[in-house]
């Protein structure tokens, strides 16, 4: 169990399911199942199980966001200029120092499990009105610098200054890989845009243009490839319809020149506008046309992919990173289970969950360190199998999860396929339409390629 508290800041009951967006994060259920339907603005209290669901509902207040500032001892009518955060952290700290001394008097065996709950939900509610009103007013600049605001400030800052970037390193023509063959690269060209475009800061559009073209010509040059095809994002991506605050974590910030360098692509190197999915979908769906084209032969195969994304090591082929102009080959088996490991711990790069948390069952079964799930937890959990017994363990962890959680084996097996779906990198179209990852579709194949 896991109780979440905050203000409803939007509601959607697209695809038959209710969700609410609390805390700058999507929280759904079936439409049949929700019972109570808190509207925009209203202060909320529910269960999430360990991951992204809508359960157990409380609307602790229909005031909504105005409501909870004046609870707070603000005002719905905008931001005091004498507001003092000194006095505003202080408030909250006494409110926080309430319910540790609830607990530590004894006051909550006294009382009812309710009652305790009821304080505990009411107390919490009201720090977070004050945070968020506090953050609020920080925003629009209200919050007076005395001593304590600055430090604010500088923490902040502290926080926010990017990481200093390695530089790219320099290829000579000896490094270069060979692959012997005619070759075609097909080349994933968002990230150059973002690349060029946020390493050039201040620079005139002329100089990232620059940047990129050099770019896309060393990708060409370190696959030695005969021909090249370059495809950059449009507008539309499906798996926007299979989780509403899919990459709702990014900041959505865009290279200054955007549109102008996507264009460039477009007018200098004929790329193509990929619209309806991402980028990487579309390179993935013509790396495994070859693939299947040449029944996974190597030395047959004819495209090579470029791109720094991790997430396409989920399709078998040629693969070319530009950032270090290495071309390595993965294999189908390879694919399957670099699959499986994300289908466990999620990517969170892109806001996608995967298995909240792994059992007591589970971590004694294989061994676990950890209830955590990350890539070393994915890692052991399909350690020395083949892709048949890897995906069983992976289904296990998450029935098992779904046990605990109180779910039906079909509400598990959904959720695991809600993540795969918004995991797995296309490799079919149907009219254009990307093919979606099916489990059952996916159990059928890794069953029937294990009897052969």
């Amino acid at each position: 169990m896991a109780i979440v508290t905050g203000v409803v800041e939007g509601v959607s009951t697209k695809f038959d399911k209710y969700s609410v967006l609390v805390n700058g994060t999507w929280y759904n259920t079936k439409m049949e199942w929700a019972t109570v339907k808190p509207e925009k603005g209203d202060l909320i209290s529910f269960d999430n199980k360990g991951a992204k669901f809508l359960n157990n509902v409380k609307i602790t207040s229909k005031a909504g966001y105005a409501g909870a500032n004046a609870a707070a001892g603000g005002s719905s009518s905008g931001p005091s200029k004498n507001f003092n955060l000194g006095v505003e952290l202080g408030h909250s700290s006494n409110l926080a120092m309430r319910m540790t001394e609830f607990l530590q008097e004894g006051k909550g065996k006294d009382s009812s499990a309710n009652e305790f709950l009821d304080v505990w939900e009411r107390n919490t509610a009201l720090i977070y009105a004050r945070m968020q009103r506090l953050r609020k007013m920080y925003e629009e600049g209200a919050v007076q610098a005395e001593g304590k605001a600055e430090y604010v400030k500088d923490e902040i800052e502290k926080f926010q200054k990017p990481k200093a970037k390695k530089p790219e390193p320099e290829l000579e023509d000896d490094d270069l890989p060979f692959l012997g063959k005619t070759m075609k690269v097909v080349i994933d060209a968002d990230q150059a845009i973002y690349a060029c475009g946020f390493s050039a800061k201040g620079e005139p559009l002329s100089h990232v243009l620059h940047l990129i073209k050099k770019r896309i010509n060393n990708v060409i040059k370190q696959t030695e490839a005969d021909s090249f095809e370059v495809y950059v994002e449009g507008k539309g991506n499906f798996r926007e319809e299979v989780a509403l605050d899919y990459k709702g974590n990014r900041k959505g910030e865009k290279p200054k020149f955007f549109k102008e360098s996507k264009q460039f692509l477009i007018d200098y190197f004929k790329a193509t506008l990929v619209t309806g999915m991402e980028t990487d979908d579309m390179v993935s769906y013509l790396l495994y046309q070859d693939f299947k084209k040449h029944k996974g032969d190597m030395s047959e195969c004819e495209v090579v992919l470029s791109s720094p994304d991790k997430d396409l090591n989920n399709t078998p082929g040629w693969h070319h990173n530009p950032m270090t102009g290495e071309v390595k080959w993965i294999d189908e088996e390879d694919a399957y289970l670099h699959f499986l490991k994300q289908l466990l711990s999620g990517d969170a790069v892109d806001n996608i969950p995967g298995l909240p948390y792994v059992t007591d069952e589970m971590k004694k079964k294989f061994n676990l360190r950890s209830r955590k799930v990350g890539k070393a937890t994915a890692q052991s959990v399909i350690e020395g199998c083949s892709v048949l017994e890897a995906f069983n363990n992976v289904k296990e962890c998450y029935l098992s999860w779904g046990t605990e959680e109180g779910y039906s084996e079909e509400a598990a097996i959904e959720y695991m396929e809600q993540q795969g779906q918004l995991l797995w990198m296309t490799r079919e179209l149907n009219n254009g339409e990307p093919v979606r990852f099916n489990l059952e579709k996916f159990t059928r194949e890794i069953t029937n390629e294990a009897s052969h």
